[in-house]
């Protein structure tokens, strides 16, 4: 064959090319091809492996955090429980209180509070009546009057309770003379007339452990009846300077120094009449019954 017949032999997609070529260059175009599509389908797996990951990161991480304000909130919860519990706890305590009895409230009432040592002073103005404050005026005066004597006879006893503390305790002698001199004052203050309830709680007021504990003075520990002895001594100096209660003091002291003429009168009177009596049974013996025998008296000679 001539090589004019050759073209006309070769395929069309490839004029002049030898067969080996063109299926060679078929064979590429499809391998990069695959390759193509295999690597897209690769890259697409990644992607979702990659996407599935950050999912699964993202609830793990979801779930941590639920987990810590878990754990967070259960102590708050736990306090709010606790605070809840300690409030009702509160609120039960305050109403056996109010149960127990308002006397022993207003007993140890703010009124007229002495501080050991430091001397700090009440005005009477300031001292709030703590006693059935829901009670009109004419009752509460009555209740006054009943509550009076009741109040008035803890007081003695309790500030002799404390005078007879006094021994006991190692003080100087003129430090004893002032202490046993500011109990005398109260004890007299306690016992005027013209006492009022007010005051009367501010003279009960530094015996708050003993009403609070039913104990007696001398049942306290030794630093506690030397606290007490040195709020009443403050407690003295306070009611001092105070003119009502000077005056109420005077008072009782009057009636104490009348009481004591009128027993030592009395007690005169008594023995007078005892003695003439005596003297009136010598000057004339009793008759002697008949049928009696005398003894003869003196020495008689026969």
């Amino acid at each position: 064959m001539s090589p004019s017949g050759a073209p006309g032999g070769a395929p069309k997609g490839a004029p002049g090319a030898p067969p080996s070529c063109i299926s060679l260059a078929s064979l590429c175009g499809r391998s990069a091809a695959e390759v193509s599509s295999k690597c897209s389908q690769a890259a697409g797996k990644q992607q979702q492996q990659q996407q599935q990951q950050q999912q699964q990161q993202q609830q793990q991480l979801k779930q941590q955090r639920r987990q810590q304000q878990r754990e967070e909130q259960q102590p708050q919860e736990q306090r709010q429980q606790q605070q809840q519990q300690q409030q009702q706890q509160q609120q039960q305590q305050q109403q056996q209180q109010q149960h127990e009895g308002r006397q022993e409230d207003s007993l140890l009432s703010p009124c007229g509070s002495i501080l050991s040592g430091g001397g700090e002073s009440l005005s009477s103005p300031q001292c709030v009546f703590s006693v059935a404050p829901h009670i009109t005026t004419e009752p509460r005066d009555v209740f006054e009057k009943a509550l009076l004597p009741y109040y008035r006879r803890c007081l003695e006893l309790l500030l002799s309770g404390l005078l007879g503390c006094l021994d006991s305790m190692h003080l100087s002698s003129e430090a004893l003379l002032e202490r046993r001199r500011a109990i005398g004052q109260c004890l007299l203050l306690a016992a005027s007339p013209y006492l009022s309830l007010s005051t009367l709680q501010i003279l009960i007021n530094p015996f708050g452990r003993c009403i609070k504990t039913h104990a007696a003075p001398n049942e306290l520990d030794v630093h506690l009846q030397q606290d007490l002895v040195e709020d009443v001594l403050h407690l003295s100096r306070f009611l001092e300077q105070q003119p009502a209660t000077a005056a109420a003091v005077a008072a009782a002291a009057g009636v104490a120094t009348a009481a004591a003429d009128a027993a030592t009168t009395a007690a005169r009177r008594t023995a007078a009449a005892n003695a003439a009596a005596v003297l009136a049974e010598f000057n004339d013996p009793p008759p002697i019954p008949a049928g009696q025998k005398t003894e003869p008296q003196g020495d008689s000679k026969e």
